[in-house]
């Protein structure tokens, strides 16, 4: 299982994702998109019924699924949530971040916290 990324060169917000998730460096894949080749990501994955065309795109990646989690700024909201809650237990982090994940599982949320988080119990 891990975190995959799409990243659009020259983008900025691309750049500030892969900047973010070099820091973590545990179970994080970075695709780097040309801008040439954009358009093959475009439309492609959905989130909910609209498609998602804009980059970054970040996944989940769980055995031969792939699952859409969003872009940056889902990204920074996870991280800082993440970041402010104090304590390691993963249960309080949850709870923090399922209403701006709310097309995820609990269970994907679990694992997206595992991978991006170092100082929980569930890491």
């Amino acid at each position: 299982m891990h975190i995959l990324a799409n990243c659009l060169i020259g983008c900025p917000h691309s750049n500030n994702t892969k900047n973010k998730l070099n820091k973590i460096n545990k179970n994080i894949k970075i695709n780097q998109i040309n801008f040439n080749n954009k358009t093959e990501f475009k439309n492609k994955y959905k989130l909910g019924d609209t498609f998602y065309n804009t980059f970054p795109q970040i996944f989940l990646i769980n055995n031969k699924e792939k699952i859409l989690i969003g872009g940056n700024d889902i990204l920074t909201y996870i991280l800082d949530k993440i970041n402010k809650v104090k304590s390691t237990d993963c249960d309080i982090i949850i709870k923090q971040i399922t209403e701006k994940l709310d097309h995820l599982s609990n269970t994907n949320i679990l694992n997206v916290i595992s991978i991006l988080c170092n100082k929980c119990k569930c890491s």
